[in-house]
């Protein structure tokens, strides 16, 4: 319902815009194929949404738990609407960070650089109480403790525009 009614408010602001002579821009005005979606997986409601096209990249940002340095992950949309993790980056090497002699690894600058073609489906999340969670798309940072306090499971999804939602 509430994504009915935000494309009924766009709908009415994008005709008050051109009526008035505004142009919205091509980010407002883009009919995208898919909305990536971060889902509170026990209550099942979508906490937050985001329009994305195949191709189209997104990254989260946190800080290892032990060993307190920076890592971002970024991602990619396939264009069967499917989320895989394409790099790893990290400051130093620790527990739990990609590191497999199959993966493209590059270590000649300052990072740690893993690149990857993983499939995410499904992507599951737990929001870090000290880890600092943010997700990046385009030039919107949410830090994810915004959205859901630490602890809560998320589920990172895909699904194409305006499909009704099944959990």
């Amino acid at each position: 319902m509430c994504q009915a009614m935000f494309r009924y408010l766009a709908l009415i602001l994008a005709c008050i815009a051109i009526w008035f002579g505004v142009q919205p821009s091509p980010a407002f005005a883009a009919d995208h194929a898919y909305q990536l979606e971060l889902v509170h997986r026990t209550q099942k409601n979508v906490l937050c949404s985001y329009p994305v096209d195949p191709g189209d990249e997104f990254s989260l940002h946190y800080t290892h738990s032990s060993d307190h340095t920076p890592i971002v992950d970024r991602f990619q949309v396939t264009s069967q609407g499917q989320i895989v993790l394409v790099e790893e980056k990290f400051a130093w090497y620790g527990a739990g960070l990609a590191f497999h002699p199959r993966e493209n690894i590059d270590l000649s600058k300052t990072w740690t650089r893993t690149h990857m073609h993983r499939h995410m489906d499904p992507f599951y999340l737990r929001v870090g109480r000290v880890a600092g969670h943010s997700l990046h798309i385009e030039d919107q940072m949410t830090p994810l403790q915004d959205i859901a306090p630490g602890g809560t499971s998320l589920w990172i999804r895909v699904r194409p525009k305006g499909e009704p939602c099944h959990e």
